[in-house]
């Protein structure tokens, strides 16, 4: 039996690999609880979550943490009642998301708590129903809480450890850390320890994750006992003798080679798809396009960017306007917005159904027969999903495709392309918490990747060509997620200029 000391992401991802190299059913996770926390009414344990989602292999691999193919909804409906809430009350927290998918976990827990269940039921319960093959036992039943000492303001305070890391994203100088509750809580797997032929102290920071664990009555004797069958593992350098990670220790390269190469990409152009009308098969008119060279073969991992003037003569999006009369053209950009943010002569700036802030609300005449209109299409992401869903069914490869059009920037002249739908690809790359080139951690650093690779791809399409899809290649195999363009739009509460 293997017993495995763990925090978060590092361990989970330590755990997934640990598992092809041993009997999964052989392998006990004691995973860290101090950074539980009780939002919206709801019992949430993000390292045992992260943990179980990501042995399952549904953990989204750009973030670490939460479900993969998730959604926000729910949190962005809660951002409503943020502007009504009283001071001092601590409804609708906007500063921690739950994703709709992720959800579902917390209300089981929750509910099952109420009843009267242990965490370690009720752990053991959520492992099943994800099918999981190992075993996975929270560090104690009890409540224990990690509190963060800070400076802030110039003035010391204490908050729970999710308030440090979510909310001020780490970014406030630490004094001290404690864990409240640990005197009294009662460790769950002390029998484990001594039973175990191999104790693995993960991947994982040595201080607010397992620091909590190794603080529990009766475990750092039951370590030193066992002191010739723990192993320490750390991705940094061996730490100095006065703060040791464990009782043994080793070192194993964690370093992902992968992202740590430089992308080289490729695109081109799709020629052939000829003029697209009303109720045309966009997905098999590409496939069939991209079956021949030079266009083709597609391959796993390859990305198609679809401009949204071509999806939108596919689904109808086409309204005849008098092309005469400029007030034709005015009523059906207010008509497409749900409110104006600026105008100026004959340019309107406004917020369209979807979210996107941009010029006259989307709508296209150019490469558009004279006295028609190219709106944008209703659903971009279910655009480009339909468009993803054919060509891996037709060509049997899994692709991204991003829906692109030509938005302006504020404070910068001319246009560049970018996301207006999503499938298949990572919207938003997120790298806080990871290094930068001289190992500082980034701290606000998330790269609109779908952005970054229209704009690639505008290049070899051009404005004028009459190439309205290509391929680009090459991009990072870790991108390759579901998401959505709710992950590019930024919510109002947090936009700084409206």
């Amino acid at each position: 039996m293997i017993s495995v000391l763990a925090g978060g992401v590092g361990a989970a991802r330590f755990l997934k690999g640990l598992v092809l190299a041993v009997d999964p059913s052989d392998v006990t996770a004691i995973v860290n609880t101090g950074d539980d926390t009780i939002l919206h009414g709801l019992n949430i344990s993000p390292d045992i979550d992260t943990v179980t989602y990501t042995v399952a292999g549904a953990i989204d691999p750009e973030r670490g943490w939460g479900l993969a193919d998730e959604s926000w909804t729910a949190m962005a409906n809660l951002a409503r009642y943020v502007a009504v809430r009283p001071r001092g009350s601590t409804a609708a927290p906007d500063w921690f998301n739950l994703g709709d998918r992720d959800l579902a976990t917390h209300f089981y827990r929750t509910a099952r708590l109420a009843e009267g269940a242990t965490l370690s039921d009720v752990t053991a319960e959520i492992a099943r129903a994800w099918n999981l093959p190992i075993s996975v036992l929270p560090m104690t039943d009890d409540r224990v809480g990690t509190m963060v000492n800070i400076i802030e303001d110039g003035r010391e305070s204490t908050v729970t450890f999710q308030e440090y890391f979510v909310k001020r994203r780490h970014s406030v100088p630490v004094t001290g850390v404690r864990f409240h509750g640990i005197e009294s809580a009662r460790p769950t797997f002390l029998a484990h320890l001594a039973n175990s032929d191999g104790i693995i102290i993960a991947p994982s920071n040595p201080i607010v994750s397992i620091g909590p664990i190794r603080a529990l009555p009766g475990v750092n004797e039951a370590l030193e006992i066992a002191r010739d069958r723990v192993v320490a593992i750390s991705k940094s350098p061996k730490p100095s003798p006065k703060q040791p990670c464990g009782p043994s220790e080793t070192e194993i390269d964690m370093t992902d080679n992968l992202s740590a190469t430089p992308m080289r990409l490729s695109a081109w152009g799709v020629t052939g798809i000829g003029e697209i009308r009303p109720n045309d098969q966009l997905g098999d008119i590409i496939v069939d396009a991209c079956r021949i060279a030079p266009n083709g073969p597609l391959l796993d991992n390859d990305v198609l960017v679809v401009t949204q003037k071509i999806v939108s003569k596919a689904e109808g999006r086409m309204v005849a306007i008098d092309a005469d009369d400029p007030l034709s053209h005015k009523a059906l950009v207010e008509e497409e917005s749900v409110r104006v943010v600026r105008r100026r002569g004959d340019l309107i700036i406004t917020e369209t159904k979807h979210g996107f802030v941009c010029a006259n609300s989307g709508i296209d005449l150019s490469n558009v027969e004279r006295g028609w209109a190219a709106l944008l299409p209703i659903d971009s992401d279910r655009s480009a999903r339909r468009i993803r869903d054919i060509v891996r069914a037709k060509l049997g490869v899994s692709v991204g495709v991003i829906i692109s059009d030509t938005f302006g920037r504020p404070w910068r002249k001319g246009l560049t392309d970018v996301a207006i739908g999503v499938a298949g690809v990572a919207a938003v790359v997120d790298l806080r918490g990871t290094p930068d080139a001289l190992g500082r951690v980034m701290q606000v650093t998330e790269v609109c990747a779908a952005d970054e690779i229209a704009s690639a791809a505008e290049l070899v399409m051009g404005k004028a060509s009459g190439v309205p899809v290509a391929v680009v290649r090459g991009v990072d195999p870790s991108w390759f997620r579901e998401s959505s363009m709710q992950e590019i739009v930024r919510p109002p509460q947090e936009d700084l200029f409206r």
